[in-house]
């Protein structure tokens, strides 16, 4: 995996993890695959805890970081393609914005 990082006005890449300062107060931290993408089916449950679609683990990843980002004012997206592509938007509010 390499990294490589550059700074555009208020966004940064760095590989596939991205770091965007908005001007209406939030940061957005979004990453991004090509993978298989999630099906819509998943995406409507992959809050829930306990869900999973592997075998292993213990299923609570994505509703804690759903939990830990709306105890802070922020939030989740998650945006997919079956057969393409998934995005995963956290965001959270920055001071001075």
């Amino acid at each position: 995996m390499f990294v490589d990082y550059a700074v555009v006005g208020y966004f940064i890449r760095l590989g596939d993890i991205k770091f965007r300062f908005f001007e209406q107060g939030k940061l957005l931290i979004v990453f991004e695959d090509t993978g298989p993408g999630i099906s819509l089916e998943n995406i409507e449950t992959i809050f829930e805890p306990l869900f999973s679609t592997k075998t292993f683990g213990v299923c609570l990843g994505m509703p804690v970081v759903k939990q830990v980002l709306e105890q802070h004012k922020g939030g989740v997206q998650i945006e997919s393609e079956p057969g393409s592509s998934t995005r995963v938007t956290l965001w959270l509010p920055c001071e001075g914005g």
